[in-house]
């Protein structure tokens, strides 16, 4: 609730509940292309961007910045619009190409599929096993590891704020907005503050 960058903080403690409990996939669906909306690269080891041919939707990527946060992107539904779908393969590869990609970095794949004509899945599979023991060779996995926490720790702050900000009573006008807020900010912070302390005497 509240939160940007196409994740929920629950979402987020899912991810890492799973991975305690010896789930070693867990797949992630976040919502948003914009460049406000990537928090996902910090959660998910390998990063998927699905298109649908017809839809513009790697005309989007383009413009969105998409492409600087994919590992691999899927072209979804292929067996509907084919010419389509050829289409927005060269968008991509010359969104790829047109990057710069450094010695020991992975280079994107674009995949084509169709559950409906099962086109591509057995391919798709194997290139997300590719990426993931490519993370493991260069030691990125753990990169991943450390930048998931940090996360975590983030969205729990701005979930904790904005619980707190709903919770506490605030004037309905303002005379001086940014003063306003610092005193919000402080209330807060005390808010926060006892009711932490409180949970550690229970």
């Amino acid at each position: 609730r509240g939160l940007k960058g196409g994740l929920s903080f629950a979402g987020v403690a899912m991810v890492d509940v799973f991975g305690r409990l010896g789930y070693d996939k867990v797949f992630i669906e976040s919502i948003g292309v914009g460049q406000a909306d990537i928090d996902i690269m910090g959660i998910a080891h390998t990063i998927l961007v699905v298109t649908v041919p017809g839809l513009g939707d790697d005309i989007q990527a383009l413009k969105a910045g998409v492409m600087e946060i994919g590992d691999i992107y899927v072209i979804n539904k292929v067996d509907k619009n084919p010419e389509e779908a050829n289409k927005s393969y060269e968008y991509l590869k010359f969104a790829i190409e047109s990057g710069e990609i450094g010695v020991d970095q992975w280079l994107p794949r674009i995949i084509k599929v169709s559950a409906v004509m099962c086109i591509g899945i057995d391919k798709l599979v194997e290139t997300m096993d590719e990426h993931l023991n490519y993370l493991m060779n260069t030691k990125k996995y753990w990169d991943k590891q450390v930048i998931r926490s940090k996360v975590l720790v983030r969205l729990l702050a701005e979930k904790m704020v904005l619980d707190a900000i709903d919770d506490l009573p605030l004037p309905e006008k303002y005379d001086n907005i940014y003063l306003e807020a610092r005193n919000i900010l402080k209330k807060v912070m005390d808010y926060i503050g006892n009711g932490v302390n409180h949970s550690q005497q229970d």
